[in-house]
């Protein structure tokens, strides 16, 4: 009975999201992310010429389900590779999951033109300087949606509802 439900429903059946042990209210880890963002793509573990992570740490071992996960994020954009620690149990922000999802959709070249976007929210001033055109475009595919009062919340964090309704709507835009 929740306002995300049909939603849930529909990318449960395509196996996108796990819906055991599912908390609508609860924040999101940036593996979640990940791991949903690339099951919405197409998980495929056998995929040839994937490189190996450049991460120090936190991907797990090379033949473990997460470390092939974190693999194809890189590989579909949704997540950049870096010589640092992958930090999967770490909470999204709503302008992180803007950046990843626009990426997802291939649509990140428009989002990096500066100026292109003008950034329509009350709190606009507060979105990183280096996602703001990607925050916008997100609000404007209305993968995230503003307050009632036009505030977009960037650093807040995402619940599992707020990226089950983006990431459903993103589908209608993916091509696969």
């Amino acid at each position: 009975g929740s306002t995300v439900e049909k939603e849930a429903t529909i990318l449960a059946s395509q196996g996108i999201i796990d819906t055991k042990d599912f908390k609508l209210d609860a924040g999101v880890t940036r593996l979640q992310l990940v791991k949903i963002l690339v099951n919405a793509k197409g998980f495929n573990p056998y995929l040839k010429g994937m490189n190996d992570l450049s991460f120090t740490n936190g991907v797990g071992a090379k033949d473990s389900t997460d470390y092939k996960y974190v693999q194809l994020g890189v590989m579909y954009g949704v997540i950049q590779d870096k010589k640092e620690e992958f930090k999967g149990d770490e909470l999204v922000t709503r302008e992180e999951i803007s950046k990843s999802l626009v990426k997802l959709l291939g649509y990140d070249k428009i989002a990096e033109i500066k100026g292109l976007i003008n950034i329509p929210y009350v709190d606009g001033n507060t979105i990183s300087e280096d996602k703001a055109g990607y925050v916008s475009l997100a609000g404007g595919l209305k993968l995230i949606e503003a307050s009632s009062d036009n505030k977009i919340r960037p650093k807040d964090t995402v619940t599992m509802s707020e990226l089950i309704k983006a990431v459903y709507m993103a589908l209608g835009n993916l091509q696969k």
